[in-house]
């Protein structure tokens, strides 16, 4: 058995770039926001080709990328009582 250690890069940029970035570059749209118990924002950005982007938005106006992956797939919302 390996045991690996893998360090974070986390790239932190002014929101309004890091927005224009996902959006020119990776053709992502914001499709998801919530609020944190901390105050931050959690924003996830998706692609029609499935790539995807988890940023976390702070109050002072910095975005930090904080996961990327693949295979992004949407699953409705539904009303309560209405799950089988």
């Amino acid at each position: 058995m390996f045991g690996f250690i893998m360090a974070a890069v986390v790239a932190c940029l002014p929101t309004q770039q890091i927005h224009t970035q996902l959006a020119d570059t990776y053709h992502e749209n914001r499709v998801m926001a919530g609020l944190n118990n901390a105050g931050a924002i959690i924003e996830l950005w998706a692609s029609v080709d499935g790539s995807w982007t988890v940023l976390l938005t702070l109050p002072d106006g910095m975005s930090c990328v904080m996961d990327t992956g693949h295979d992004y797939i949407a699953f409705p919302i539904e009303p309560e009582g209405m799950n089988s």
